[in-house]
């Protein structure tokens, strides 16, 4: 009886771990459904690009019959009749300041209007909906177009970063994290949101949006110091005169842009590499995860990812700091297989931390990693470097021959906070200290120079390049077999667009 019994608990057993395994087997065939059968993800894209973006075709978009390349020019009071037509929220004037900057774009820099012309099937319903959403006008998707030309990773010289161009301290106020991993500026969901609360702002304290938008440009208190100039003008073209000379074209530009973005076909201009990246879904990530590591296991070029997600500036998606997690945008295709795989992933990504880890371990156990110095040791000196404007902790690291881990070391919170004026210790080695004192006075040229001199290959597969003058990665990666354009971003913790002249990055030969 009781041997019965027995065998009837393992077939009870068996017929459940059985039904496990059929749920298991169909969860795992559904997934792999949705990945080799692409057509419903490929019908969907297809019946919402057709919605939302227009024929790109020339032949069709031609509707004035203009030869190739032909420029067609109109009297003044064409471009007038038209700008009136778009009856506009914000006033649209026109005057000769204006026409020269209708000029600009539909003259001299036609390619990239047809570029951002092809770009805007992207971005624009993104700045369209948080428009609408707080009932500001509609005309203001243009700003980027004279911001940034619609690129999401644009920096100016100031520094002001993305489509909307934030400075630093406009971020910190609309609560935008910066730190050495991630740049919420350069994401596109997340400025355009912050970028239009501050418009709304603007304009709740000025009344008008010609002003509001010249107090984007220029800031509240420059704008209010031009109004007081002017005797207190409500008019902005009377108080144009006394606003900064960087503003004075700003708002011209802005309804220039207005201008040819609505009329592009009058001017034989159409849209080119129209930009979709498919219907996209975000997934939550509370975990680091390094976006080559996503790449790999989704099957998707890398290049791809990091223009989704061009927020995270090392490619690595950091440890969330709170509960609030960090979103990864991929395709929808590619979502399904995120989740389905999400553990594996991570395990991965734990394997390669670890991995990391143990690396660096044996590298201290071996005296490669720089030991902290004391300031009182035999073997070492402290230099204090001056920041200069413009210079990067990696470019610093460089030039004093230490990691960026020993700068973030010897001075607390610099990680964070590296600005023009700052005091920072190095410890170099006390017979070298009279060749490192000497970079303190050198211009910013000499010191790349002086460390394309002065560095020689490390072990027998690590060496030095010294960018050129038009050098690219991927121009760089071609001199080296086996190298590709993210050895050299992963190796160095640059991306394409940091890259320039004299700059010394690491090489290491496969």
């Amino acid at each position: 009886m009781k041997k019965f019994f027995v065998i009837l608990i393992v077939l009870v057993i068996a017929t459940k771990l059985n039904a496990q395994v059929q749920v298991i087997k169909q969860l795992h065939d559904s997934v792999s459904a949705l990945m080799e059968n692409k057509t419903y993800q490929e019908e969907l894209n297809i019946w919402y690009f057709g919605k939302v973006t227009q024929d790109s075709s020339i032949e069709k978009l031609n509707i004035y019959g203009f030869k190739q390349g032909e420029i067609p020019i109109y009297p003044d009071s064409v471009y007038e009749t038209r700008l009136q037509n778009l009856q506009s929220y914000i006033p649209l004037a026109y005057n000769e300041i204006i026409r020269r900057y209708i000029d600009l774009y539909t003259i001299k820099k036609r390619e990239q209007v047809e570029n951002m012309l092809g770009l805007a099937t992207y971005y624009f319903p993104i700045f369209e909906s948080e428009l609408s959403r707080l009932g500001l006008p509609l005309e203001l998707k243009y700003i980027p177009i004279i911001e940034s030309a619609l690129k999401t990773t644009a920096v100016s010289k100031s520094g002001a970063t993305g489509l909307w161009q934030f400075m630093f301290a406009t971020a910190r106020i609309y609560d935008l994290q910066i730190t050495s991993y991630i740049d919420e500026r350069r994401d596109p969901y997340k400025l355009t949101v912050k970028a239009v609360t501050y418009f709304s702002d603007l304009n709740q304290v000025f009344d008008n949006w010609l002003f509001a938008i010249a107090a984007y440009n220029c800031g509240p208190g420059t704008l209010n110091k031009a109004i007081i100039l002017s005797g207190y003008k409500t008019n902005f073209w009377e108080v144009y005169p006394f606003l900064p000379q960087e503003t004075k074209g700003y708002i011209p530009a802005f309804i220039a842009a207005n201008y040819v973005m609505n009329y592009p076909a009058e001017h034989n201009l159409y849209p080119k590499n129209l930009y979709y990246p498919g219907l996209l879904d975000t997934i939550q990530i509370k975990r680091r995860l390094r976006l080559d590591v996503i790449a790999n296991a989704l099957q998707m070029k890398i290049e791809k990812l990091q223009e989704l997600n061009p927020q995270y500036i090392r490619n690595v998606i950091p440890q969330s700091p709170s509960k609030e997690p960090y979103i990864l945008r991929l395709p929808l295709d590619k979502a399904a297989h995120f989740y389905a795989h999400q553990e594996r992933i991570y395990r991965y990504q734990d394997y390669l931390d670890k991995k990391e880890k143990e690396e660096a371990s044996a590298a201290k156990q071996l005296n490669i990693i720089n030991s902290f110095p004391s300031e009182n040791t035999n073997s070492y000196e402290l230099i204090r470097y001056l920041v200069k404007s413009g210079d990067q902790l990696k470019q610093i690291a460089d030039w004093f021959d230490c990691t960026e881990n020993d700068l973030i070391r010897w001075n607390s919170g610099i990680a964070n906070s590296l600005y023009a004026g700052k005091t920072i210790h190095v410890y170099v080695p006390s017979h070298r200290a009279e060749h490192y004192n000497k970079i303190n006075n050198l211009s910013y040229q000499e010191k790349q120079q002086l460390v394309g001199k002065e560095k020689t290959p490390i072990t027998g597969d690590l060496f030095y390049y010294v960018v050129k003058e038009g050098d690219t990665l991927w121009a760089i990666a071609r001199q080296f077999p086996g190298i590709t354009p993210y050895d050299i971003m992963e190796l160095n913790e640059i991306d394409e667009e940091s890259i320039k002249p004299g700059q010394m990055i690491k090489i290491k030969k496969k």
